[in-house]
């Protein structure tokens, strides 16, 4: 069973509602009946050890996996009910997330702002901000494969596309 922590930190327009949530791989339980919530304005912290089901929660509300019972909710909209309205709102940086590793930092930014639907000047903003946020500026016209920890790009593109949104 995961372990959670929740701080108050900025408003935001989404929330989380997870309710007698369980998963189930064959006769494995990865969750098991778990509830829990993050309204606006809190950030919610998965803890606990390998296997607890934080990441299989985590892709259940982000609607990679489909829960076994219970009911997830994002900003009142059911993740098996309304998978694509929630993929079109929320940010989730994976474990392990494939890159396009010949990609240069900057082009792949860029390209992932378009896939989400950014354009111009937000996009652009957005890419700008987080680059030197993260102190990026030097390394952005470097392929992602040789210069550039995975786990930076995965989080720089989370906030660019997402940066209003559940992260």
């Amino acid at each position: 069973m995961p372990y959670f922590a929740i701080q108050s930190v900025r408003p935001h327009n989404m929330s989380v509602e997870v309710i007698n949530l369980t998963k189930k791989f064959g006769k494995q339980k990865a969750v098991d009946n778990i509830s829990f919530s993050a309204k606006k304005g809190e950030i919610l912290g998965f803890l606990g050890p390998n296997g607890a089901g934080k990441s299989t929660t985590m892709k259940i509300a982000t609607c990679y996996l489909q829960p076994s019972s219970g009911e997830v909710k994002v900003s009142g909209s059911n993740v098996v009910e309304h998978p694509l309205r929630i993929r079109k709102k929320v940010g989730y940086l994976p474990e392990h997330n494939p890159l396009y590793l010949e990609m240069y930092v900057h082009e792949y930014l860029n390209f992932i702002s378009s896939v989400h639907g950014l354009r111009g000047g937000v996009k652009k903003d957005r890419i700008d901000n987080m680059i030197g946020l993260c102190g990026l500026v030097s390394e952005q016209n470097k392929k992602i494969a040789t210069q550039i920890p995975p786990t930076t790009t995965e989080a720089i593109q989370v906030y660019i596309i997402n940066s209003q949104n559940v992260y």
